[in-house]
């Protein structure tokens, strides 16, 4: 559907169960359909674990988040908070979360869910890594203990995932220094409150996303959600707001790097999909930020893979590489770049 726009699912759960057996495959939809990236979001100790062993095997494509899920903390043993404090420092952990305050479900005391709330808040401050924040049906408590945090440090980093609040919660949000992001739900043909919010956040902070497996927006309502549907969500969002596809996918993506960081340096060597057959490999997809002039410098193989590098990286752009040889330089200012076993 929009396979030459650049896009960004700023968050997914694709330590699934439902994902065990395609993950790879799951990735090379998202690519066909522009996703250059996706964040990985933790829910406990062993998910946030699965999530950074996720983003080590696919370390172009995917970036992790770390941190217990409020309608998870009553679950957390002695020790699982300062597991998630050490796996925040791992370099693939871009995020934190997500955390936050849940009044839908009834799994957490609610005091317990504001202790980690703030835990992740304060562990926010002293790493520098954004807090992805869970919201349902508490936009109030949400608002108030975030400004809390606000009166004391100044703007918080992060991000309202999957948002379903009005415009006024939308609004003090913005004004502490937050992102917002849309999920499948904004698709939804009674969602015409939220899709108007959506127009109204500002360009440099609107954020897109499909916390899949959840909620899969229209035309997959009703289908395992995946990170190559968000394409949908980005295309509705588009329209309300009067932008093209591409304009919004653009932003949204420049807007997520801002958040979340650039791609770590890649250098070649395929990623062994795993369950694949012998001699099978994934092609990852490979987002680069690069300068205006869009070029990729073909510098050489490692390990059956290449290493390209980009002069002042400030935009994204990718090529192909099927053509590419040592010193080459590439002027496809395509979607995404891949490595293609057959093409070495």
């Amino acid at each position: 559907m929009t396979h030459n726009l650049m896009l960004f699912d700023t968050h997914a759960h694709l330590f699934d169960e439902r994902f065990a057996g395609d993950l790879p495959a799951v990735l090379e939809r998202a690519a066909a359909a522009g996703v250059g990236r996706v964040v990985c979001v933790g829910i406990d100790r062993d998910t946030s674990a699965a999530s950074l062993d996720i983003a080590r095997r696919f370390p172009a494509a995917v970036v992790a988040a770390v941190g217990l899920q409020p309608n998870h903390v009553a679950e957390a043993a002695a020790g699982d908070w300062d597991e998630v404090v050490r796996l925040a420092a791992d370099p693939r952990a871009a995020a934190l979360g997500e955390t936050g305050l849940d009044r839908y479900w009834d799994r957490a005391p609610f005091p317990q869910q504001e202790d980690y709330f703030a835990r992740h808040l304060d562990l926010s401050r002293r790493t520098g890594k954004p807090v992805v924040i869970h919201c349902r049906e508490a936009e109030a408590d949400v608002v108030r203990v975030l400004r809390a945090d606000f009166d004391r440090h100044g703007p918080v980093r992060g991000v309202m995932h999957s948002f379903t609040g009005d415009a006024a919660t939308a609004e003090a949000c913005l004004a502490m220094g937050l992102y917002v992001s849309f999920a499948g739900m904004v698709t939804y043909k009674t969602a015409a409150d939220l899709r108007a919010v959506a127009k109204a956040v500002p360009a440099d902070r609107l954020l897109v996303e499909t916390d899949c497996p959840y909620l899969a927006p229209v035309p997959h309502r009703g289908k395992r959600n995946e990170p190559a549907f968000v394409a949908h969500t980005a295309a509705v969002i588009a329209a309300e707001r009067g932008e093209s596809a591409a304009t919004l996918a653009a932003r949204t993506s420049e807007n997520a790097t801002a958040l979340f960081g650039p791609p770590a340096p890649y250098a070649g060597g395929p990623n062994r999909a795993a369950g694949s057959t012998p001699g099978g490999y994934f092609s990852p997809v490979l987002p680069f930020l690069c300068s205006s002039s869009n070029f990729l410098t073909f510098a050489g193989s490692v390990d059956g893979g290449f290493v390209l590098s980009s002069p002042q990286p400030t935009r994204t752009a990718a090529a192909s590489t099927t053509a590419a040889r040592p010193g080459n330089r590439i002027d496809m200012p395509l979607h995404s770049l891949r490595w293609d076993r057959a093409s070495g």
